[in-house]
């Protein structure tokens, strides 16, 4: 897990920090795709001031 700080301390900060996240997932994509075909499903979301990035066995 990794910490945001202020990530949601504003609505500018919320939703820069939402951009982030799905500008993540998308970079994150051919990776995640190969987890896919190994039967692994992954998660990426906001925790109160936590990024999660899970990998979860399918």
């Amino acid at each position: 897990m990794s910490e945001i700080k202020g990530g949601c301390s504003s609505l500018k900060a919320c939703v820069l920090t939402e951009l982030f996240v799905h500008l993540l997932k998308d970079e994150l994509n051919e990776i995640t795709y190969q987890a896919g075909v190994a039967k692994l499903g992954t998660s990426l979301s906001i925790i109160g001031d936590k990024l999660e990035l899970k990998t979860l066995w399918l």
